[in-house]
């Protein structure tokens, strides 16, 4: 059976206080509590070490006694081919957009905010990278493109109506 804590504990456990647990939970980075009102101390770390930006915690995987984080099962490290969606409502029932559920990919996978930060680096450089390439020339409008097409065909169809 897995260790089951209060907020209170749980939130020291994770090395933060208890309205940073609180305000985790309503972002979805963390499961809330149980019927019981007890957190699953275990799922609430990994869910802080997958979900949280690793410049803003205080405390380490090993610290906590976590494994390092390996790669998927994919055996990708890198940004994740998924794009985000909220998570499905279920009839009857309100949520919020980012809900105590979190967000998750077109599969049903979670996301984690680092993989949201890793596709969000990934797109600023491959826009960044479109904009040197147009800058330096090798880029051509499309409109430019099908403009000169359009007027080529109604030269050569106006040549062969002329015969």
């Amino acid at each position: 059976m897995s260790n089951r804590l209060s907020q209170k504990k749980t939130a020291a456990a994770l090395g933060i206080s208890p309205p940073m647990l609180r305000k985790y939970i309503k972002q979805g980075k963390i499961s809330p509590a149980g019927a019981d009102g007890l957190h699953d101390v275990e799922q609430s770390k990994l869910e802080y070490f997958e979900n949280t930006d690793p410049e803003k915690r205080t405390k380490s995987r090993a610290s906590m006694g976590l494994p390092p984080k390996l790669a998927d099962s994919s055996g990708q490290t890198g940004p994740k081919k998924n794009l985000i969606t909220p998570p499905a409502a279920k009839p009857g029932v309100k949520t919020r957009a980012s809900g105590a559920s979190g967000l998750r990919d077109k599969n049903g996978k979670m996301v984690t905010f680092n993989d949201i930060k890793t596709r969000h680096e990934y797109l600023k450089t491959q826009t960044t990278e479109l904009k040197y390439q147009e800058a330096k020339g090798l880029l051509i409008s499309r409109a430019d493109v099908e403009r000169t097409a359009r007027t080529a065909g109604q030269v050569l169809r106006d040549q062969l109506l002329a015969f």
